[in-house]
């Protein structure tokens, strides 16, 4: 009795179209290069070229592995210098340059933060007025300010452990008894002799005390007076000069 079926021929034909057809839809995995550093021995490491996830695994496992190529190899910082003044030039333990972008940041809320491929760090005033914190917590309204060509942070005085403006000692203050008004701490290192004081327009209790410029009329609130000194004209900002060894700026 014979048995029905497909056709040797079309058996076999069939057959290969299923496995062309599979190789088609068979989407082949994109392999990365990956630059290995093993562990320990930096000075071995070599370009390796592995699947996404195993290029993942390498990249958590070994905290020394990149993606890409191997840089090139170096010996010290000197060898990495790339002529750019705002990146790092640092040769690592593991015998590659990083270049790595410096950081420009003076610190001063009032000035902007950036690098100039030219120049190197520039560190221009920000806009008279933009909000900042003065870092004080008896002024109030602080805001940018630029004078002589110096920017920083400024706010006004405000109350800060001062007697309420309806204690009765205000009533006394200046009459007969001749009492001083109280004194206080403002937490302002430009200013001295401080003292509680009633302001004229909202009768509020506020604490200020004298200004203490520096010796080049300058003075940050947190550390006291500063100043841009000065041996001559170069050493002052551009069309500032040098006048008995501070910087100064044309009126």
């Amino acid at each position: 009795m014979r048995t029905a079926g497909w056709p040797t021929d079309l058996v076999g034909t069939a057959c290969l179209g299923m496995a062309f057809a599979a190789m088609a839809l068979a989407t082949p995995v994109e392999k990365v290069q990956l630059c290995h550093v093993p562990r320990g021995h930096p000075a071995k490491a070599r370009v390796i070229t592995a699947s996404p996830k195993a290029a993942d695994f390498h990249l958590r496992k070994h905290p020394g592995d990149q993606l890409g190529p191997c840089p090139p190899r170096c010996t010290d910082a000197g060898a990495c210098d790339d002529g750019n003044p705002c990146t790092n030039d640092i040769c690592t333990a593991a015998g590659f340059c990083d270049h790595s972008p410096v950081d420009c940041n003076d610190g001063n809320q009032c000035t902007a933060d950036v690098c100039d491929p030219a120049v190197g760090c520039l560190n221009p005033p920000e806009a008279i007025g933009l909000p900042c914190d003065d870092g004080s917590p008896c002024t109030s309204g602080d805001h940018c300010i630029v004078e002589r060509g110096f920017a920083y942070c400024q706010g006004a005085a405000a109350d800060c452990g001062c007697l309420a403006a309806d204690d009765p000692i205000w009533n006394l203050i200046g009459t007969t008894e001749n009492l001083a008004p109280p004194t206080c701490d403002d937490n302002n290192a430009c200013t001295s002799d401080d003292r509680c004081s009633l302001g004229v327009q909202d009768q509020f209790a506020r604490c200020s005390g004298v200004v203490d410029e520096g010796p080049c009329n300058q003075c940050d609130p947190q550390i006291g007076p500063i100043g841009l000194f000065c041996a001559s004209d170069p050493d002052c900002p551009s069309g500032g000069f040098c006048l008995d060894g501070c910087c100064d700026s044309p009126p």
